[in-house]
């Protein structure tokens, strides 16, 4: 048997879903969206609003669009994330430096948001803090930090939905949700929270930011007759205008109507993995070259789309590739998350300085599987080999 690292989760309700949809008058721009989108945004906060794309990717670059990044107005951001969180500031002209995270959990801090504040060498517009893993960290302490530098803070949710940040005033708010920040954004990738095979969104509760996106998602175009320049005949259904040219980032209706079948299991499917989680705490607890991720105050605080583990390889005797290699051997699956941003051949070109924090993390990190449908004898079987991998070389 092979254990992936993530995996999909797809059953009957989701194959009928879609296949209503293919059946349906529409298979883009129709019910579906809406559907979806009102759902999504019901489960986050009743205060939001729900603006979702063809991918995660499109759904950071619509949020920085909406924020007017560019070149005199840069981005903050993790180097401990995938690409497209800088990447799609770059696509603005927006210059982009990193903040160091804790070594431990890979997450930016309110103190290194500060530190790369006051250091960046140019105007920053935005910090974009990632919620690595599932977790949200110190949220609202950078929110306070981003609001006296006067920027404004993206969550990149990506990892979170189901998650939950615990307020000072004792209040659980949604990751996400927008509650503690101007935009959030997520990702409906295969092995996502939601497995849409493709897919976005963008949470807002800024009227302003949810009109710009909204149009931006849809080639800069707007139905809307109050934002229109030059008014056409009295009756003119067919009319639109375009101010200023974008992308065509819109979601099908059969992602949709997918999307909306897998949220009425999210919560359930969240609580399996913190089940599975705390399953690995244990089986690791007295592992002295193995260190798990810790428990969070709260056990909805976390989402758990990765269990990253930390390895001492040096006092293992291995590398981490050799580890890698041999548990794919054994049937186990592994991935690391992240190669740190600045480690890439055009930051490297741009001499970005490595990181303390984010190097300490990055060279110990290793994530394991970790999906709903794992069972206590999965994850023995899958501790006791890591627990044993010197044996096997």
């Amino acid at each position: 048997m092979f254990y992936p690292y993530s995996k999909q989760s797809i059953n009957q309700d989701d194959l009928k879903a879609v296949c209503d949809a293919l059946r349906s008058d529409f298979l883009t721009q129709g019910p579906q969206l809406e559907i979806f989108e009102k759902k999504l945004g019901a489960f986050l906060s009743p205060n939001c609003s729900t603006i979702a794309c063809n991918n995660g990717s499109s759904a950071l670059w619509l949020a920085y669009k909406a924020l007017e990044l560019g070149p005199k107005a840069g981005l903050i951001t993790s180097p401990i994330t995938f690409l497209a969180t800088a990447s799609m500031a770059i696509m603005l002209d927006a210059p982009v430096y990193f903040a160091d995270v804790d070594p431990n959990s890979g997450l930016m801090t309110a103190e290194t948001v500060k530190q790369a504040l006051e250091e960046a060498p140019f105007p920053i517009k935005a910090v974009t803090v990632v919620h690595l893993a599932g977790q949200g960290g110190e949220l609202e302490a950078i929110r306070e930090v981003t609001q006296k530098y006067n920027c404004a803070l993206v969550e990149d949710a990506c990892h979170a939905l189901g998650a939950t940040a615990e307020t000072r005033s004792n209040t659980l708010s949604y990751l996400g949700s927008a509650d503690l920040s101007d935009i959030a954004v997520f990702s409906f990738h295969a092995i996502k929270h939601l497995s849409m095979g493709e897919g976005g969104a963008c949470i807002t509760q800024n009227p302003e930011y949810k009109e710009r996106m909204i149009s931006f998602r849809n080639h800069g175009t707007t139905r809307n007759p109050s934002d229109w320049q030059y008014q056409p005949e009295k009756l003119a259904p067919w009319y639109y205008e375009m101010s200023e040219p974008s992308f065509n980032l819109r979601l099908t209706e059969m992602q949709a109507a997918l999307g909306s079948s897998q949220l009425s299991r999210v919560k359930t499917a969240n609580e399996k993995r913190r089940k599975i989680a705390s399953w690995y705490n244990e089986e690791f607890s007295e592992v002295d070259f193995i260190n798990g991720p810790q428990l969070p105050p709260h056990p909805s605080n976390h989402a758990w789309h990765l269990y990253p583990i930390k390895i001492d390889f040096n006092k293992l005797g291995l590398s981490r590739g050799q580890v890698m290699a041999k548990l794919k051997e054994k049937g186990i699956g592994t991935q690391v998350h992240y190669i740190p941003l600045y480690r890439q051949p055009w930051y490297r070109q741009q001499n970005y300085p490595f990181l303390t924090g984010a190097e300490a993390y990055y060279l110990e990190t290793l994530s394991i599987p970790l999906y709903p449908q794992l069972t206590r004898e999965d994850v023995s079987t899958i501790s006791n080999t890591l627990k044993n991998i010197t044996n096997f070389f």
